[in-house]
């Protein structure tokens, strides 16, 4: 989800990793300028049942701080 919010595709420096602890799911997501100057990083928990809308609402978050100016000089 969180991916396909940000068009994150194989040529932009976009990562997500996610951690499964029983029902808890914790994701970690970073993105970055091609030369690296600029680099946003953001972490939510949420249920796992929620995955899908927790990955939304950390790439919304993460489009507002800043990576949203980063992905329109990439894209």
């Amino acid at each position: 989800a969180f991916l396909g919010l940000v068009e994150g595709g194989c040529q932009v420096p976009i990562g997500v990793h996610a951690d499964l602890d029983g029902d808890q799911l914790h994701i970690q997501a970073v993105i970055a300028s091609l030369d690296g100057s600029r680099i946003i990083r953001d972490t939510l928990d949420s249920l796992a049942a929620d995955a899908v809308e927790g990955g939304r609402r950390l790439g919304t978050r993460m489009l507002g701080h800043g990576g949203r100016e980063i992905l329109a000089e990439i894209l």
